[in-house]
């Protein structure tokens, strides 16, 4: 693995008015730098970088670089990057960096200056943000993604207006093509992925060491925090009913007003092949898979229901109705724990409804099990709550 700097003798490049610099430290072995203009030679930990430097990995390099506002980065796999900008000055602080092919890691602390900025530019598009942590992957100087994981990103291409992407989602950006997105990915699909997973890891290693007024933690999330925040693990919740039209004697019926308890598990699978996937446990049942549309998690159900004779219990008509059930779990609020927000606390609604699909076999032999003869619907809303 290597990491490499260009250098033509042991100070820096040229600074910024300001005179600040990135801290470069080295993950893996052998890694490249280069100051000055010249060219690549070996880096060295700890060693400070300024505009117009350039580091360099191999395919197994490593590198992590600290800038002056408190964010970090960290890229790999034959990447190279350079250092455009960095200021500090009382309107604001600064950063710009540039990379080729290669991959990128970007954890940006909150902006809040009015000058305040945090860009990175690769060949078919350049990322702007303020305050989030979003990847980069450009596996060709003509295709890269990003992924964005907590806050907002504006993604501008070479060839075609800005794209807006709000965690979490993803942008696929291929020169001389319309972009392919912001498609939403639940969070803890997203975490999955394994350069993302690499660097979570890294983070709350480095966040541990931190003083825990530099760790960006504590406090309430906010609606971008909220919409990133992992799903997983165990809550009790109850369900209580909102609305029916069923019979009292129907096996679906849940009176308006009463309430049951129940346990809900959340997890992720990850398959050797495919992607990973949210899935809810019912009181030990066995696992659901769960859509996300960018703010809910959709638990959803279609079967085909029968007709069946009140008297014998018989099927008269089969197949004559559709019946929908969903599940719609909204994350009301999280805690940060180990560089993560973490869901704990949920709304959920579940609603069961019904529609005629087969009306030439719906006839007066076959009816609605309702107390007002229409389709049935039934709606119950759920609280849960992390254990």
């Amino acid at each position: 693995m290597v990491l490499v700097v260009s250098s033509a003798g042991c100070s820096g490049g040229t600074p910024d008015p300001a005179g600040v610099s990135a801290t470069l430290k080295i993950i893996t072995t052998k890694i490249q730098s280069a100051v000055k203009g010249a060219g690549f030679e070996p880096a060295r930990r700890g060693q400070k970088l300024v505009k117009g430097d350039r580091v360099r990995t191999d395919a197994t390099g490593f590198a992590e670089l600290n800038y002056q506002d408190g964010s970090w980065q960290r890229i790999e796999n034959n990447a190279t990057l350079t250092v455009q900008r960095l200021t500090d000055t009382s309107k604001g602080q600064a950063v710009r960096s540039g990379v080729d092919i290669g991959r990128t890691w970007n954890r940006v602390r909150e902006l809040s200056q009015p000058e305040d900025a945090y860009e990175l530019e690769t060949p078919v598009a350049t990322a702007s943000v303020r305050g989030t942590r979003f990847a980069s992957e450009c596996p060709t100087r003509d295709r890269c993604v990003f992924q964005v994981l907590e806050g907002k990103v504006l993604i501008d291409p070479v060839d075609g207006p800005p794209v807006l992407v709000e965690a979490p989602a993803t942008l696929e950006v291929t020169r001389g093509a319309p972009p392919v997105g912001p498609t939403v990915v639940a969070p803890d699909v997203l975490r999955a992925e394994p350069w993302i997973a690499k660097n979570l890891r890294a983070d709350r290693r480095k966040l541990a060491g931190l003083p825990p007024d530099e760790r960006g933690d504590g406090g309430r999330p906010d609606a971008t925090e909220l919409r990133g925040a992992l799903l997983v693990g165990e809550f009790r919740g109850r369900r209580t009913g909102v609305s029916t039209n069923y019979r009292s004697d129907h096996p679906n019926f849940v009176a308006a007003g009463s309430t049951a308890d129940r346990s809900y598990r959340f997890s992720r699978t990850c398959p050797a092949s495919g992607s990973c996937v949210v899935s809810v446990s019912v009181d030990g049942g066995p696992q659901r898979p769960l859509g996300f549309d960018g703010t809910t998690y959709v638990d959803r159900e279609e079967l085909l229901a029968d007709c069946v004779d009140d008297a014998t219990g018989q099927p008269v008509a089969t197949g004559v109705a559709k019946v929908v059930a969903e599940v719609r779990w909204t994350p009301k609020d999280a805690v940060y724990r180990d560089g993560e927000w973490v869901v704990t606390d949920l709304d959920g609604r579940a609603e069961y409804r019904t529609e005629v699909v087969r009306p030439d076999q719906f006839g007066e032999q076959c009816s609605w099990p309702t107390t007002d003869g229409v389709a049935p619907a039934q709606q119950s809303g759920i609280t849960a709550t992390r254990r």
